[in-house]
C-alpha cells in the first residue's frame, strides 16, 4: 500500500448553513488528493442549506460519491456528529480513516495529500491531526496557528480538556470500531472531544501535522468558538456562561461515558479522581497549552467544579 490508496471517509453535518457551505464544500472538492467519499447529514435545516446540498451532490457527484441523509430535527452539535458516526460505522460505508468536517470552515486544497502521507509515513497511526489556522467571518486570518505547540493526548489531562478540533483529525477504522457502541452514550460534550478519550483511554498511537490545513472560520452563529476568536465575537457574561457549561460538560461526561468507556476497556486505573486540586494539576503538568493558553480554563474549574 502506499499514500495513494488510504481511503479516507468525510463525514459533515450541517445545520443551517447555507451562509458559508458553499465554500467548504468547494473546497473539498478541490483537494489535490480527493477523497473516497463525502457522508452529509443534514439536521432540520430550513434555509437554503438542502438545495445547496442537492446542486453539490448533482455538480460532483461522480467524481465524489456524497451520500445526503436529512433529519428532521437539530439535537446539537454533539450529538448530531456521534449519530452520524454511529450510523456510518453501522453502514456498508468502507474506509479506512473517517474525517470530520464543519460546513463553515475551508480547508487547504493539499488537506488530505497531507494527511495521507502522514498517515503512510507514520505507518497508519490511530489518530492524526493538524493545526488549524482561525479566520473571520469574511474569511480574514485571525491567527496562523490555534494549537501551536505539541499536543499530548495520553497525558490524563485530555479527560477535561478538548484538545484536538475535529476538523482537523482523522480516526482510523479500527479505532472507531473498537468503540463501537460507546460513540451513542449520552452525555459526550462533544464528538471531538470524545475522539480524544478514546485515544487515551486505548493508548491510542498518535500523530500531529504542525501546519495549519483547515481555516476555523469564527462567527458568532457557529455552533463553538475558538479561545483565539472569542474575545471578538461574544462579551464577558456569555464567556462566563459557555465557561460553566463546558465545566460542567466535562464532570457529567467524566461520570458518564468515560467512567462506562474505561470500565469496558479495562481501563479505570487510567481515571484519576477530579476535584479542583486535580484537575488544576494536570492542566498545568500536561504542557499541551501554554501557561496564558490553559489560564482561562483552570479559572474556570475553580470557580464551576462542584465540590467533591
Amino acid at each position: 500500500m502506499n499514500d495513494s490508496d488510504i481511503r479516507i471517509l468525510v463525514l459533515m453535518c450541517t445545520h443551517q448553513g447555507e451562509m458559508f457551505l458553499e465554500p467548504q464544500l468547494a473546497s473539498i472538492a478541490g483537494q489535490t488528493s480527493p477523497c473516497q467519499a463525502l457522508e452529509i447529514h443534514d439536521w432540520g435545516s430550513g434555509d437554503a442549506t438542502p438545495a445547496i446540498l442537492a446542486e453539490f451532490q448533482r455538480r460532483h457527484g461522480n467524481s465524489l460519491p456524497t451520500r445526503i441523509t436529512t433529519h428532521a430535527l437539530a439535537p446539537g452539535p454533539a450529538r448530531s456528529f456521534l449519530a452520524a458516526l454511529d450510523q456510518t460505522l453501522r453502514s456498508s460505508a468502507e474506509f479506512d480513516y473517517l474525517m470530520f468536517s464543519d460546513q463553515d470552515d475551508v480547508w487547504l486544497p493539499y488537506k488530505l495529500e497531507r494527511f495521507r502521507e502522514a498517515i503512510y509515513r507514520e505507518g497508519q497511526p490511530d489518530l492524526v491531526f493538524s493545526d488549524v489556522s482561525l479566520i473571520d467571518p469574511e474569511g480574514r486570518v485571525i491567527r496562523d496557528a490555534m494549537l501551536g505547540r505539541s499536543i499530548d493526548l495520553h497525558h490524563p489531562a485530555t479527560l477535561v480538556l478538548n484538545l484536538v478540533p475535529g476538523m482537523a483529525m482523522a480516526v482510523s477504522r479500527r479505532l472507531l470500531d473498537r468503540w463501537a457502541d460507546l460513540w451513542a452514550l449520552p452525555d459526550w460534550l462533544m464528538h471531538d472531544f470524545a475522539v480524544c478519550i478514546a485515544a487515551y483511554l486505548t493508548g491510542a498511537t498518535t500523530c500531529q501535522i504542525p501546519d495549519s490545513l483547515t481555516a476555523y472560520r469564527q462567527h458568532a452563529g457557529g455552533f463553538t468558538t475558538a479561545a483565539g476568536g472569542a474575545a471578538v465575537l461574544i462579551g464577558p457574561f456569555e464567556m462566563l456562561r459557555r465557561a460553566r457549561h463546558y465545566v460542567r460538560g466535562v464532570h457529567a461526561q467524566c461520570d458518564g461515558p468515560v467512567e462506562t468507556a474505561a470500565r469496558r476497556l479495562g481501563a479505570t486505573h487510567l481515571l484519576p479522581t477530579l476535584d479542583r486540586r486535580t484537575i488544576d494539576r494536570l492542566i498545568v503538568e500536561s504542557k499541551s497549552l501554554s501557561p496564558k493558553a490553559a489560564l482561562p480554563y483552570r479559572i474556570a474549574f475553580q470557580l464551576f467544579s462542584p465540590w467533591r
